[in-house]
């Protein structure tokens, strides 16, 4: 009998946890001070952020206490290769950093890194940077995907924001932090999206064999509801927003420049042949010169405007954004004259097949944005299952099929730009993840 209760009290303990052992009442988080808005140093110091609000969160579920550490980010990757107990509180799975550290599953935070280019140069992708230099984040994953992918490229990598300044050429960074900075430091105006390199999760990590504390996360995790994770990602994906300040010195100087133009024009009676030719300039300035569509700084005034016009009138505007599938294979398969005469197809579809009162914009590489002034959501979805429908039906120069993701948002009053485009892109991810050539709402 004795012997029996014995085998039951070593059955019992074998089956508690490993991980409940040894993990500690506090649980310590690294991450950037300079990575709005996942992570990042309040005014004052304190930690704020989606990722900060997260692991607040997770405490509370899984009755524990949260330290944060937000530093550098080279730092916080040596902090979890020098600690234990340390947990980085997001990022990019690699394979070099698999090599030190072990990745929980997926947050459920997915973020896109693109590449932003100055509009001193005409660039629309990676590849066509030749010698320029590409400024990226020091030990970021970025440095090391373009090192592998793009090993002919230059790059000079810095310590957190400072990978963005109004002296770089180009830089590559994820787009929330991107704008919020780029906005910040007034110099929105100065940069365009050129490509979206990719589209990942976040997850968290532990330094490597600390299979218990990783565990614990996952299931911890867990108890967080999906709901309660997308409240936390609203706030700061719509939070987070700087006015830009350049918008009134800018009116100004071009008021300015508009007088001085036309006293000139009247000084020297060229009124009409210089108005001509201003006019085919400022067509040029704000055209696409490719698909001859609106480009992206054309594009951005649009939506400033569309976007005071909703504030003032709450008309319903709604966004679609436009992705070609696999438009790299394509690139690399067939060649880039290719690539150009799919894009000025594709531009020609999308033309066609909107309305009058729509606005068509290249946004940036082989990414698409049509802004629909009046139109709700459910409006946005005819159009753009429309699209889809004829992209798919098309028979393209050379590659014969082509297909495109759609994500679609409409405007609402807690909005502001990054709010939108993050639910745009969340959409465009999601037809992505679903097998691609599809329409996601959100």
């Amino acid at each position: 009998m004795r012997i029996y209760l014995l085998k039951i009290l070593l059955l019992l303990i074998l089956t508690v946890p490993a991980y409940a052992e040894e993990i500690p009442q506090t649980l310590t988080i690294t991450n950037s001070n300079a990575w709005p808005p996942y992570s990042f140093t309040g005014e004052n110091g304190e930690p704020r952020g989606l990722l900060i609000d997260l692991w607040r969160e997770f405490g509370k579920r899984n009755n524990k206490q949260i330290k944060f550490i937000l530093t550098d980010w080279s730092k916080s990757l040596e902090l979890l290769k020098s600690n234990k107990e340390i947990i980085h509180g997001g990022l990019y799975k690699s394979i070099e950093r698999s090599k030190y550290m072990d990745f929980t599953k997926s947050l459920k935070l997915p973020l896109n890194t693109r590449l932003f280019v100055s509009t001193k140069l005409n660039i629309n992708k990676l590849s066509e940077l030749g010698d320029f230099p590409l400024a990226v984040t020091k030990d970021g994953y970025a440095e090391s995907y373009i090192r592998e992918k793009y090993p002919e490229i230059k790059l000079v990598s810095y310590p957190n924001e400072n990978v963005i300044s109004d002296s770089r050429l180009a830089f590559v960074t994820d787009y929330p932090a991107a704008m919020y900075h780029l906005h910040k430091m007034g110099i929105h105006d100065k940069f365009y999206v050129a490509e979206t390199l990719y589209t990942k999760q976040l997850h968290a990590a532990v330094s490597k064999g600390n299979k218990n504390l990783r565990k614990f996360i996952e299931e911890g995790m867990q108890n967080i509801p999906d709901q309660e994770i997308n409240r936390i990602t609203q706030k700061w994906i719509q939070a987070v927003s700087v006015t830009p300040d350049w918008f009134l010195p800018t009116a100004i100087a071009g008021f300015g420049i508009m007088a001085g133009g036309f006293i000139f024009l009247y000084i020297f009676t060229l009124k009409r042949q210089v108005a001509s030719r201003t006019e085919e300039l400022r067509q040029m300035s704000q055209t696409d010169m490719l698909t001859g569509l609106y480009n992206r700084r054309k594009m951005d005034e649009i939506m400033h405007h569309e976007f005071d016009r909703f504030k003032r009138y709450n008309t319903p505007i709604t966004f679609i954004l436009i992705d070609i599938d696999n438009f790299k294979t394509i690139n690399d398969t067939y060649g880039h004259a290719v690539g150009d005469n799919v894009l000025v197809r594709f531009a020609e579809i999308l033309i066609s097949n909107t309305r009058k009162t729509d606005r068509i914009g290249r946004w940036g590489g082989e990414e698409f944005i049509v802004v629909c002034p009046e139109t709700t959501s459910g409006e946005g979805m005819i159009i753009a299952e429309k699209l889809r429908q004829r992209i798919a039906e098309t028979r393209f120069p050379t590659i014969n099929n082509c297909t495109a993701s759609f994500g679609i948002t409409e405007i609402n009053q807690q909005d502001d730009f990054m709010s939108l485009f993050a639910r745009c892109d969340t959409a465009l991810y999601s037809s992505k993840e679903q097998g691609r050539n599809k329409v996601t709402m959100t």
